[in-house]
Parts: structure tokens; sequence; C-alpha cells
């Protein structure tokens, strides 16, 4: 019992941190996810290292853990894609649907 109720905040998790950097605004003007991506992103190389994450996500005494899953491509870095593809996972994970992948 307890796994899963660790397993639902940690999936929680994912979804604010990954919400927060959807690049489609629903209205112009609306992208506070990208501006939050784009503050965090200090280098500006467009991706969130882990330090970088750490400083985006909602919750960052989680942040490794969720980086780890988030980085799908285990280049040490997010991109908003990966991102993207984790908040459409986890939504899709509650509607028991594949998830697309990041690019």
């Amino acid at each position: 019992m307890m796994n899963k109720i660790i397993a639902v905040c940690v999936a929680m998790t994912v979804i604010g941190c990954a919400y927060a950097a959807d690049e489609a605004p629903k209205k112009e003007g609306n992208c506070k996810g990208m501006e939050r991506f784009k503050t965090a992103d200090v280098n500006k190389d467009k991706k969130l290292s882990l330090d970088e994450f750490k400083t985006f996500c909602k919750h960052p005494e989680k942040a490794t853990e969720i980086f780890a899953k988030l980085d799908t491509d285990k280049d040490g870095a997010l991109t908003p894609e990966e991102l993207k593809a984790g908040r459409e996972a986890m939504k899709g994970h509650k509607e028991g649907k594949e998830a697309p992948k990041a690019k």
C-alpha cells in the first residue's frame, strides 16, 4: 500500500514538473511553463541539466529521481520535448493509453 502511495506521489510530481515545460500554450502570451524553462536554463542551451532542473522542479528533493525518469535518451539533459513527453506519459497512464516518446 505504501509503495502505491509513493508511486502516486512521484507520478503527480512528474506531472507538475513536466506540465510547466509544455511548449504549446493554450493562448498567445500564456506560456508560463516555457518562461520557467527558459529561466531555469541558465546557460541557455535549450536543455536543463540536473542542477538547472532542481531549480525548475516544484519538488527539488525528488528532482534526481524524476530527472532520471524523464531523461529518456540518457544524455544528462532534459529538453522541452522530454518534459512534455513525461507529462503526456502521466496523462496517458491515468487514461490507460501508451504515451508518445520524446523526439
